[in-house]
Order: C-alpha cells, then structure tokens, then sequence
C-alpha cells in the first residue's frame, strides 16, 4: 500500500531538525540534532507527551547505541525539552548526538500509552541488534485494554515507517522475513580450507541493504594476509561479546547475523584475510556473485 509522508525541514536544510508526518495520521515526529534542541523551545508539540531515542556512538568499540525513554509532561508544561537537561547532566548519555521523538498533534498519550509503547519500541530494537541499547533494564509495559493496545500496534507501524525515512532501521531485522528473502534476497555460501586442514562454511544472504553472513556460520580462526582493520576489529569485538564462539574442532562459529557493504568485506570478515568476494561466494548451483549481479543487471 502506497503512504505519503510529509517533511518539514524547519531549519532549511536536511541536516537540521525534521518534522514528519504520515497521511491519514495524527502523530508527528522528530528529528532533532543535539546541538539544535535548545532552539526547539517554541514548537508546542515537542512539549507533549511522548517517546524518545537518544541515538549516538559507543567511543570505545564504534558501536552505533541507542537508549530509549519515555518523555511525561512536567509541572511547568514541558515534556521532551525537560527530560532531556536532565538526561543532558548524565555522564551516560554523553554518547548522544540525535534525537527522535514521537508523540501525536493531539497530544493524547497519557502514562499506559507511553509506558506501552516505550516497552514495545524497545523490544523491537532489541529482536533486530542493530544497535547497541544503553537502558539499564528492560522497560515495564504497564497495563493496556486489548482495545488500546490494536490502536498503539497501529501506532507502532507507523513509527516504523517514519524512523526508517530518517535513516534508523533500528526496527528490522538484518535478515529479512521469510517472505522477503524468498522474494527479494538471494542466497550464497563459500568454504574455504585453511593450511591445517580446518575447513568452515559460511551461509550469506544479498539483501537489499548488503549482503549478510548468517547466523551459524563457520570462520577462520587466526589472521591472514589483507585481513581488513574493520574486519580485524569486529572479529575482536564480537569475540568478546560472545557472539562469535570457539569450537573444540577449533573454528569459529557465528552466533548472530551480521551484515556487510560488500560480498568481499562478507568473505574478508569469513576467511580473516583477503577475500575477492564476487568469486567467492556462490549459490546451490554454483553461479558466483558476480555472474549473479549480471544476470540480474540484464
């Protein structure tokens, strides 16, 4: 179904603060860089009552975080604006450098709503791991008449829709649904042999993002010659996170889907050395990447 989605760009420019809107809708939101939030003070929707996410980077691993929260209207009228000095004089939200926000133009999201739909956002981002989330637990969902909660699922949908035109898919998977993969996503493996006789077997999917090693796929332990520093620092990462697990036949295994610009970025992350990935990677009936990209190019 086709959706019309209206932009205000209150400063001008796509780099300043973003105002969204979808047909047929009464919610509005956000986008808001930090250093312009001081500057929003005479926008009277962004004193209602809403949902947050404070977006930015983790300094030490470079991991895109997000921490989600729910804005309450305050004694002096204020709802966003207010909570977010209080969040600006925590050292632990020093990582923020974006804000999105959602609430309605009616301004009707009472403390069920928003505790409900802080609940449900963050359990969606949680599903996808696209971001690192920085909320200390797991937000309380309150309690929601059936009724109530249809219209907030309805709301959700909607908020997905507008954080994706903002550039955040915080909210989907890295692999598509089964559907979307039979119909827009190709499949493809590579093995390698290393030296000692190890042999791994990685699965990959090209999607409409990048292309994507799946969860349970085998690596190469170890470095080799033109293993990528991107490569080298999130093998490393995930290592210590456990998303990446040594196994007694002394390979690794990948424990969740991991998605790349590029096939040979896939195959470098894979092999732990240089990998031309268009030759690499290859479907059930052999066809490579590149003879893949053609067909579909013709």
């Amino acid at each position: 179904m086709k959706r019309t989605v209206q932009f205000l760009l209150i400063d001008g420019t796509a780099s300043g603060r973003i105002q969204a809107k979808l047909d047929n809708w009464t919610g509005v939101a956000y986008r808001i860089p930090r250093l312009l939030l001081a500057e929003s003070k005479d926008r009277e929707d962004l004193r209602y009552c809403g949902v947050y996410f404070l977006f930015g980077l983790n300094e030490e691993s470079g991991e895109d975080v997000v921490y989600i929260g729910q804005a309450r209207e305050r004694k002096n009228g204020e709802s966003l604006l207010a909570r977010f000095a209080e969040h600006s004089r925590s050292e632990s939200k020093n990582f923020c450098n974006e804000i999105v926000f959602f609430t309605t133009t009616t301004d009707d999201f009472g403390p069920t709503e928003l505790c409900y739909l802080e609940n449900r956002f963050w359990q969606l981002a949680s599903n996808a791991k696209r971001f690192q989330l920085v909320n200390g637990n797991e937000p309380s969902m309150g309690n929601v008449t059936e009724a109530k909660q249809a219209e907030l699922d309805r709301y959700i949908e909607n908020a997905k829709i507008l954080m994706n035109t903002f550039g955040y898919r915080i909210f989907e998977a890295v692999v598509p649904s089964s559907t979307e993969y039979e119909e827009k996503s190709i499949g493809f493996t590579l093995e390698r042999t290393a030296r000692s006789g190890v042999h791994v077997r990685a699965e990959g999917l090209w999607t409409n993002e990048g292309f994507v090693v799946l969860n349970g796929s085998e690596l190469l332990e170890g470095e080799r010659s033109g293993l990528q520093k991107a490569s080298r620092d999130l093998r490393a990462r995930l290592c210590a996170n456990g998303v990446i697990e040594r196994t007694s036949e002394g390979i690794l295994r990948l424990k969740e889907d991991q998605l790349f610009a590029s096939p040979s970025a896939a195959g470098c992350f894979v092999i732990g050395g240089a990998c031309n990935g268009r030759a690499a990677w290859k479907t059930r009936d052999g066809k490579t990447f590149a003879e893949v990209e053609a067909s579909n190019e013709t």
